[in-house]
């Protein structure tokens, strides 16, 4: 199952809008759910890490498929949270695993700790 995960978030990382984060458009980022079968979303959702993983893919896909970016993803700004998204990643492709969430929240917590 982190086959679809990792396919989905190297589209949000590649997707072009990052460049132009100031300009509106959508990045017609395909939807996880054309990607994961419900009874995978399922499977997900009952798993504390799943959970998070599937609400951070979701921020990620609704922000850049809308016509305007926020400012902040995830509670960082834009740089950060793509780079958080590319650890979480990074992390899943090495360990085969998703990352359990003591070390996502370790994780991000270097990221936000980067802003002071």
């Amino acid at each position: 199952m982190l086959d679809p995960l990792l396919a989905q978030i190297k589209d949000i990382l590649s997707a072009p809008r990052w460049a132009y984060p100031d300009e509106p458009g959508s990045a017609n980022v395909p939807m996880l759910s054309t990607r994961l079968t419900p009874q995978e979303f399922q499977v997900l959702r009952k798993l504390p890490e799943g959970e998070f993983l599937l609400d951070i893919l979701d921020a990620f896909e609704d922000s850049l498929n809308d016509d305007w970016l926020p400012v902040e993803l995830a509670g960082l700004p834009l740089a950060q949270a793509r780079e958080f998204l590319g650890a979480i990643a990074a992390f899943m492709r090495e360990q085969g695993q998703l990352v359990p969430l003591p070390q996502a929240r370790a994780m991000h917590n270097t990221f936000a700790g980067q802003l002071e």
